[in-house]
């Protein structure tokens, strides 16, 4: 299994656009990461081992996000006739949901600005449980994504009774 894995990841990483994808939303996690976070601040206040953990963490979610953004790409481009033009709103709403599910400085940002800060400031750890949660979450999508990479689990069998009732109209 993990060598059809590895093979899945080679497929995805071989073509250059996907790899230049996932390096540009590599450098966009951890900008805004760097941007986002201010070190002196987190040192003085929650102390050098918790920023050491944090930027352990925020690495490998970074890692994680860089490799499942490509795969996830790749996946919807292989098994759809996708025209950004027609649906625009479907791309923006799923950069957001990627943007929100796969970076957690991204969503506890955006969470801020909804009001949900004092949320993460109720957890002993100020939300780093939640990003050390993170972590297995992305191994696992990764992990599903790249061991089902040539397979659309979408199921069809309701298709043709779809296509009648269109007919109908």
């Amino acid at each position: 299994m993990s060598n059809q894995i590895l093979q899945n990841l080679k497929s995805v990483f071989k073509d250059w656009r996907y790899s230049l994808l996932g390096f540009v939303v590599g450098f966009f996690y951890f900008l805004v990461v760097i941007v986002f976070s201010n070190i002196n601040l987190t040192i003085g206040n929650l102390g050098l081992n918790y920023f050491i953990v944090q930027s352990i963490v925020q690495f490998m979610i970074g890692i994680l996000f860089m490799i499942f953004v490509p795969i996830s790409v790749y996946k919807i481009v292989l098994f759809s006739d996708f025209s950004a033009k027609e649906n625009a709103s479907g791309v923006f709403g799923g950069a957001v949901a990627i943007i929100v599910a796969g970076c957690p400085a991204c969503s506890i940002t955006l969470a801020s600005y909804v009001g949900l800060a004092g949320f993460f400031s109720t957890f002993p750890f100020y939300g780093l449980e939640l990003k050390i949660l993170t972590i297995p979450l992305m191994g696992w999508a990764n992990y599903s994504l790249l061991s089902n990479l040539m397979a659309c689990e979408i199921d069809l069998s309701n298709r043709r009774s779809i296509e009648v009732v269109e007919e109908e109209e």
